[in-house]
């Protein structure tokens, strides 16, 4: 019999049971014995028994419909195009197995704008949804009725714990944290003086900044040379007159540690007004990749953004169509970018 091959009538022959009980195995539903359960996946496994997921699908003429909410990348950024760019990949690959995706964006400077995202979805009524929970008080609201309508959700990005989520796709955003402070820690003395900076308006909603934050801050004993900045505008104007007022109030700063994917503000700032200090921050954005190039930016941590777009609609499938059981958390590498492997094929995630 040839490897891949293999029927579920093979199957089940050679554990001496049914069509019908390897098919409940096989889909995870129906009672079956334990011991013949083991058995039944052990000889899938060695046949490497592939159901046919075409056959399947197209048979029962049934359409799934998911959800994608995050962020709009015309307002928050170049991170966020690379994620719809890997959820369309994934639907092209499997749309024809009766599978959508709807895009719904949001800013997160508005919470009104997701808001109005939530009342969007409720009325198209998913199968699924892929959720980035930036405003988590809103997210609990389109939760609750996720959970009122048995519709399954994930998270990508950043993650809320005990929501009841499928599972989590993303980063270890403590432990990312500390992959900066490792960096930070070895580029400097320990009389030198490092500043944390958050752009972004709700820095309080923003928990996988503060997750961030708080790894960087376990790489040092003496948290009196730690500084923090938050900046709640958005605009290069604003980013200049704050970041420029804070470093001329503490002169022992050396280092910047930027908790998101605009770096690239603050090294237009740096740059400006030749401030020459080590600067590190997140995400293979263009603005990013090109202040990296000059070293303005003199490291980048990656977070996989269109993996994470990509898995999340594979994942969805998997749980929807095939019955799969998820991973409770598919946590992305934590890859560290400078200029000498900034154009490296394994990053680049067609940014």
């Amino acid at each position: 019999m040839d490897r891949g091959k293999a029927r579920i009538k093979d199957i089940a022959e050679l554990a001496g049971v049914s069509h019908g009980t390897v098919d409940r195995v096989i889909h995870n539903r129906g009672e079956v014995s334990e011991d013949t359960r083991q058995r039944i996946q052990q000889i899938i496994e060695e046949l490497n028994y592939e159901p046919d997921l075409t056959a399947k699908t197209l048979a029962s003429k049934r359409t799934y419909q998911l959800a994608l909410c995050v962020p709009d990348p015309a307002t928050d950024g170049s991170f966020w195009q690379s994620p719809l760019i890997g959820a369309d990949k994934a639907v092209s690959e499997i749309g024809h197995l009766g599978l959508t995706c709807k895009q719904f964006l949001f800013s997160q400077a508005d919470p009104a704008s997701f808001t109005r995202c939530l009342e969007q979805i409720k009325q198209e009524r998913p199968d699924g949804l892929i959720l980035a929970p930036v405003f988590p008080g809103e997210s609990a609201k389109l939760l609750e009725y996720c959970h009122q309508h048995d519709t399954p959700y994930l998270f990508i990005n950043s993650d809320m714990e005990d929501a009841g989520k499928l599972t989590f796709i993303g980063q270890d955003e403590y432990q990312s944290g500390k992959v900066a402070g490792k960096l930070m820690e070895s580029h400097h003395s320990e009389e030198d003086e490092l500043l944390v900076v958050h752009i972004t308006p709700f820095p309080d909603n923003f928990t996988h900044l503060q997750r961030r934050q708080q790894g960087f801050q376990a790489c040092f004993s003496n948290h009196k040379r730690l500084h923090e900045l938050s900046i709640k505008e958005k605009s290069q104007e604003a980013v200049d007159r704050s970041l420029v007022e804070y470093l001329d109030a503490h002169p022992q700063i050396k280092g910047i540690f930027v908790t998101n994917s605009k770096a690239s503000m603050v090294a237009s700032t740096l740059k400006k007004h030749q401030r020459p200090l080590y600067l590190a921050g997140y995400d293979l954005t263009e603005e990013n990749l090109r202040f990296l190039e000059d070293e303005t930016i003199h490291v980048l941590i990656s977070q996989k953004p269109y993996d994470q777009g990509y898995m999340s609609i594979k994942a969805l499938f998997n749980h929807l169509v095939l019955n799969k059981n998820l991973e409770q958390e598919y946590k992305m590498p934590i890859e560290i970018i400078i200029k000498e492997n900034m154009n490296h094929l394994n990053i680049s995630n067609l940014l």
